[in-house]
């Protein structure tokens, strides 16, 4: 395995300001768009890496259980591409994000599926009543309501959430989940 100072001398990253546990990096401008990557680095956190990439491994399970509003088909959580000792990475994915969509009506007008993201992702959280539920459907809530990114592709026309921002309390809390 490696760590993200091995990671930062392979890859030319940049950090950014984000949410959740530790810091984060990107891809340089400079890099491919299909080798773009995002960087979740737990260095110096007491958070796990395998932890962070599970919870978001269970997450995307989740949403995917979902039959009867497939859910799925509007919104994905993105699994992980990559573990290291301190770090998890995912692709990174551009586009318009849902708090765009929300302080722009113009643009979420040229994209119906940011109406059917809120419908059917508030008709799943009425639906699905366990703690597992409520847990999953509390970490993905500010991602669509747009506080946190959730990003449009065009290409498979549904919101994908590359990152779900936890907090060490996020993967405390999902330990503590009847299994």
């Amino acid at each position: 395995m490696s760590t993200t100072r091995d990671l930062l001398q392979q890859h030319l990253l940049v950090s950014t300001d984000a949410p959740g546990v530790g810091r984060v990096y990107i891809s340089d401008r400079e890099v491919r768009l299909a080798e773009r990557i995002w960087v979740r680095s737990l260095e110096a956190t007491n958070v796990s890496a395998a932890d962070y990439a599970e919870l978001h491994e269970e997450c995307h399970l989740w949403v995917h259980e979902d039959h009867d509003n497939d859910l799925w088909l509007v919104v994905d959580v993105d699994p992980a591409v990559g573990i290291g000792d301190d770090y998890v990475t995912f692709q990174h994915r551009l586009g318009n994000t849902s708090g765009q969509l929300q302080r722009r009506p113009d643009l979420a007008a040229d994209i119906a599926e940011f109406a059917l993201l809120k419908d059917r992702f508030g008709a799943s959280r009425a639906q699905r009543t366990t703690p597992r539920d409520r847990f999953f459907a509390g970490l993905m809530a500010p991602h669509v309501a747009g506080s946190l990114q959730a990003i449009f592709s065009f290409e498979d026309r549904r919101f994908d959430i590359m990152d779900l921002c936890l907090t060490a309390a996020d993967i405390r809390r999902w330990h503590e989940l009847p299994r």
